[in-house]
């Protein structure tokens, strides 16, 4: 692949987007960030029914970036600076899916430097895309808010301006900045009733009515905003509604189990007592076994250290997580992968063993290691095995050493080839403590 990268004539986008399923060495590096700058414009793709803006040199810098490669924000700027799509660019974060810029560059916590500042206000001086759904000003925008007020001081009063286009984006970024300049503007614009703005009004005011304003609008999608930024978390219009966020069910989408679980903390915090009135719902929550489970876990987790929950719900907790080591949750895919193997990993940070057998430790092992989601987890409950009893130990360790050398991606969804690469660098020293057990 590197030789075929070098030779003359090389159709770069092409080559990019091939090195990329290519473990990240250094001469990699190399090809994509001489590749990167035979790119000169940006072009179109299409998955299904859906067009959206592409630069190439955007891709090779985020491969670089994802890399731990330093020289990622070069190409990267050089896509915003003269790209004229540059506001509506996607960034490809596997071979099958794509995200829109800023919003991936925020996940993997990139950076800011001078030059990229400079490259997204560019970006954001540009002419938004005939689609309103391809704009990407907002992700741009809360890119920027999420770096050092004082490294984007310089943007501030450009960020102002476009708080007609991206309200929400914009209205956080200049609460996040701490822009008390901001607060007239924001009040005019909180006057449409939008629930983000008026959030960013109150975090600047501070003021109690400018808070409950916020509960008087309509809520949809800025559950957790509020949730995370409410000052005066004693104040009981914002328990009442903590209350009706937690409901007597789990919620039906991810986001709002998580908004149930972030209320059933706040409200325990406020009232020790609510832990137990809330442990229905948060038991729930776990058997259903589907995400946030780390998080639902981890509550019923610090319930029980603080001994918030009556000893008949301890003893059921402990059940549940052993049930669900044992028994598979599933949903329209098949197994949840991470659910298993979070409740095994709860199950020996309280001093239990594992239940069932070698062979079903070993697969709930091997299906997180090769599962992106639950890859993390997996790592985790095999680093602790290393101490597990030698039939257990053994077990795994065998599945690992076939996994390890069959030499073929972890993952066959699609991943960046990186990502395969840093789940082996943590692999083979806990592979080499199983074995040596």
């Amino acid at each position: 692949m590197l030789a075929v990268a070098a030779l003359p004539g090389t159709e770069p986008e092409t080559m990019i987007a091939a090195l990329r399923q290519c473990p990240p060495t250094p001469e990699v590096g190399d090809a994509l960030v001489a590749l990167a700058e035979q790119v000169t414009g940006g072009g179109t793709a299409t998955i299904g029914s859906s067009a959206f803006d592409t630069d190439a040199r955007a891709d090779a810098a985020f491969a670089l970036l994802r890399a731990g490669d330093g020289r990622w924000s070069r190409p990267m700027a050089r896509a915003l600076l003269t790209n004229p799509a540059a506001r509506g660019l996607m960034v490809a974060t596997s071979v099958s899916g794509r995200s829109a810029l800023g919003h991936a560059l925020i996940r993997e916590h990139a950076s800011s430097a001078t030059m990229l500042v400079a490259a997204i206000l560019q970006a954001l001086r540009r002419d938004p895309p005939a689609d309103p759904s391809r704009d990407g000003t907002g992700h741009l925008v809360s890119l920027l808010a999420s770096w050092p007020a004082e490294a984007v001081a310089g943007a501030l009063p450009q960020v102002r301006e476009l708080l007609g286009v991206a309200p929400k984006a914009v209205a956080d970024a200049l609460a996040t900045w701490g822009d008390t300049a901001s607060i007239d503007r924001l009040r005019a614009a909180g006057g449409s009733g939008d629930a983000a703005v008026l959030l960013a009004l109150a975090r600047l005011t501070m003021d109690r009515n400018d808070f409950h304003r916020v509960l008087d609008a309509d809520l949809r999608y800025t559950e957790s905003a509020v949730l995370g930024h409410w000052a005066d978390r004693t104040d009981t219009r914002f328990l009442d509604w903590c209350r009706s966020l937690v409901g007597t069910e789990p919620a039906t989408s991810v986001y709002q189990r998580g908004d149930q679980l972030t209320a059933l903390r706040i409200l325990a915090e406020a009232d020790s007592a609510a832990a137990a009135t809330g442990w229905p719902v948060l038991r729930s929550l776990i058997d259903a076994g589907t995400e946030p489970i780390e998080d639902a876990i981890g509550l019923a987790l610090d319930w029980r250290a603080r001994r918030l929950l009556p000893p008949e719900a301890c003893t059921d907790f402990e059940a549940l997580l052993a049930d669900l080591v044992v028994t598979d949750r599933t949903n329209y895919s098949g197994p949840v992968v991470k659910t298993g193997v979070a409740a095994a990993i709860a199950l020996l940070d309280l001093g239990l063993p594992l239940p069932g057998t070698p062979a079903r430790v070993t697969k709930l092992v091997a299906r997180a290691v090769t599962d992106e989601w639950a890859r993390d987890l997996g790592l985790r409950l095999a680093e602790r095995l290393t101490v597990a009893p030698a039939p257990v130990r053994r077990a795994v360790a065998k599945k690992l050493r076939a996994l390890v050398d069959h030499d073929e991606r972890f993952d066959s969804t699609g991943d960046i080839a990186v990502e395969d690469e840093r789940a082996l660098a943590r692999l083979r020293p806990i592979l080499h403590d199983l074995e040596a057990g």
